[in-house]
């Protein structure tokens, strides 16, 4: 689980060291780096349709940061994921959460850098031209198609119902 430099660390004890004594809190850990995978995993999917284009036009997905694995990176989404096991959710409706919370993250931070005039990296989007607004717009709009995708196979699946889908009320 490697650690991040500057880590801050207590006689010797770091953040991972504690955190992750806890069952709960290490399996809520791997099984959010899990989410991240599948995640990543379907942005590459959707890149690749894109993949041949006039490199005017053409938009890559580049390779991720290091660090997104990172305990330090995903505190709050390993606690949203802990409380999943607590609730005694079952694991494949965990893996979806926790893949929807991945894609609000990816939203409140394009939105947030949009607003900051800001260009943290939610995605490694390769564009052409130098417009920051656009790569959180097309990040944004990656991520709306992911989500499509994602509940499409849920609901699929069932891991979850498609009332909301379907117009049904019961």
């Amino acid at each position: 689980m490697g650690s991040v430099k500057g880590d801050l660390r207590v006689n010797g004890i770091t953040l991972e060291d504690v955190w992750l004594k806890s069952d709960i809190l290490r399996s809520a850990f791997e099984e959010y780096r899990e989410c991240l995978k599948e995640v990543q995993g379907n942005f590459a999917y959707l890149f690749e349709c894109s993949a041949g284009r006039d490199g005017q036009f053409e938009v890559k997905l580049g390779e991720f940061p290091d660090d997104q694995m990172q305990l330090r990176r995903n505190l709050f989404s390993t606690l949203f994921q802990s409380v999943y096991h607590i609730l005694e959710i079952e694991p494949a409706r965990r893996i979806l959460y926790g893949q929807i919370n991945h894609l609000f993250r990816i939203w409140v931070t394009s939105a947030d850098n949009l607003l900051d005039k800001e260009d943290k990296v939610v995605l490694p989007i390769e564009l052409p031209g130098r417009s920051h607004v656009m790569h959180q717009v097309v990040a944004v709009m990656a991520a709306d198609r992911v989500l499509a995708k994602i509940l499409h196979e849920a609901v699929s699946d069932r891991r979850i119902s498609d009332i909301f889908f379907s117009g049904r009320t019961k």
